[in-house]
């Protein structure tokens, strides 16, 4: 996805995802992951680091077991409010911002080179990546 490419998606995502609750998160390994989100409807999004980010209406089986990057994902996102989701300086980076009583989290999409999900707090502290080799 070009930088225009990911600017019209961003636009069409605000519009469905922001406002909605986040209720259950999937890990296809590598690289792809799987956010179920109901706002008018439940709505399925995809990210797959260092490619795309869209929804889907056709997605895939949910993993038999989940991995530690999606448990991870789980503990900190599920039940949380979509507040924003925004591309980050016209690059090829998403930013969605999602927030629970407990605090703001946000998920850090590189949809660049070989790309990486990051969680991070809201001081943009890491938490965790989905990669930890990029080299």
């Amino acid at each position: 996805m070009s930088a225009v490419d990911i600017k019209a998606c961003i636009l069409e995502l605000k519009d469905e995802i922001v406002g909605g609750k986040i209720e259950k998160i999937y890990h296809y390994p590598p690289d792809e992951i799987r956010i179920k989100i109901y706002a008018k409807g439940r709505k399925d999004l995809i990210i797959e680091a260092g490619r795309r980010i869209h929804l889907t209406k056709f997605p895939k089986e949910s993993p038999k077991l989940p991995t530690s990057f999606a448990m991870l994902l789980r503990k900190h996102l599920e039940g949380g409010k979509v507040k924003n989701i925004e591309q980050y300086d016209f690059d090829r980076v998403i930013k969605i911002e999602v927030e629970r009583k407990d605090g703001k989290k946000i998920i850090i999409a590189e949809l660049f080179s070989k790309g990486n999900v990051i969680l991070t707090d809201e001081n943009l502290k890491v938490i965790m990546p989905l990669k930890l080799d990029l080299i």
